[in-house]
């Protein structure tokens, strides 16, 4: 039964649509809910919410710190979202290993490890 998974990305990458689903309760601020999978191989999704339309950005760095990719640098309306990272840094792939993602808006930065594998 898919209400029984326990691990909050298998939902992501069993019900995709769910994002576009109207939910129950109100958004009230401004939230990166969730990345996943985590670790990932492939594509990485990354879930946030707005309580109203605003400019976000999401950025990947590595562990030294270095900007390598940007999934999301643009406004959104107020809502549920989900973008994606393909793991491919502006140069090419990236390699195996922990990288950083960033979102950032209305002032707030909320930041997260990812493990990305061979």
């Amino acid at each position: 039964m898919m209400g029984t998974l326990f691990h909050p990305c298998i939902t992501c990458l069993a019900l995709p649509s769910a994002v576009d689903a109207p939910a129950a309760d109100p958004i009230t601020d401004v939230a990166m809910t969730r990345v996943c999978p985590n670790p990932a191989r492939g594509v990485t999704s990354i879930y946030f919410e707005l309580p109203r339309q605003t400019p976000v950005r999401i950025t990947v760095y590595d562990v030294l710190g270095r900007r390598v990719a940007r999934p999301l640098d643009g406004i959104r309306p107020a809502g549920r979202h989900v973008t994606t990272w393909d793991g491919n840094e502006r140069s090419g792939r990236i390699e195996p290993g922990l990288y950083w993602i960033r979102f950032e808006a209305e002032g707030r930065r909320v930041t997260r490890g990812v493990i990305r594998l061979r």
